[in-house]
């Protein structure tokens, strides 16, 4: 089972972010974009709004009528807070230790397919890793990882993925492995790229990227490469 905790604030459309996005961004694009790669998928699945704020007059209401979507309405923080309502989401949550959580941000878009390769990844390389569907642009470049060297690895289904030292706050890992790491993530102030650079030296944790990527975070300069995903935010429900 694929938990998908799904991180959402009161936005419409571009929204107002100082991100600089791709001009057919839309928020509500990557929501229907998700739910349409979901309808795809033999893998079982269910999506957890966590709302920063009130819904109110969102969009995102509309997709209620799914029954394995379910909104949970809080008020509105972020940054550290944030990060705990998570864990403690996820701890509240009567869900399997083998369950699959997938933490994810509003602004992604999704290959289909990337439910089974998600399940052959795990199942081949094992639950005591974190997963990112996102193949960031940033690890192939010298200016900014000039000394990277990552092992490039073959899942059953014949998908490949690379070890990577970082993500954002959108990956995969087991509740049972989230457990046993939360204090690393719930240390205040604490950028992405640090946590997971300290799950690899306390905690000998690896974090495992596919390639091609199977998602994507939108910024402008920092889209996946090889995959058309402008096509893809614009695939109808």
């Amino acid at each position: 089972m694929i938990r998908i905790v799904y991180q959402h604030y009161p936005v419409s459309g571009y929204g107002s972010s100082s991100k600089k996005r791709p001009e057919w961004f839309d928020y509500e694009d990557c929501f229907k974009n998700l739910l349409h790669t979901l309808s795809l998928t033999s893998v079982p699945w269910s999506i957890d709004i966590l709302m920063d704020g009130e819904k109110s007059e969102n969009w995102i209401s509309k997709y209620l009528r799914f029954d394995n979507v379910m909104l949970h309405e809080y008020p509105s923080c972020g940054g550290s807070l944030q990060i705990q309502r998570i864990f403690d989401f996820i701890s509240a949550s009567k869900w399997s230790s083998r369950d699959t959580i997938y933490i994810l941000e509003n602004d992604y878009i999704h290959k289909p397919g990337w439910p089974e390769h998600l399940v052959s990844a795990i199942n081949t390389f094992g639950t005591d890793k974190y997963y990112t569907l996102y193949d960031h642009p940033d690890k192939y470049s010298e200016r900014d990882y000039k000394n990277l060297a990552s092992q490039v690895l073959l899942a059953s289904d014949s998908y490949h993925w690379r070890t990577t030292p970082s993500t954002c706050f959108s990956f995969v890992a087991s509740k049972h492995l989230l457990e046993k790491d939360s204090e690393i993530f719930l240390i205040p102030k604490m950028a992405d790229h640090l946590i997971f650079t300290m799950l690899s030296c306390t905690k000998n944790r690896r974090l495992l990227s596919p390639i091609q990527g199977l998602s994507t975070h939108c910024m402008k300069k920092w889209m996946s490469p090889g995959v058309d995903w402008q096509s893809l935010a614009k695939i109808a429900m």
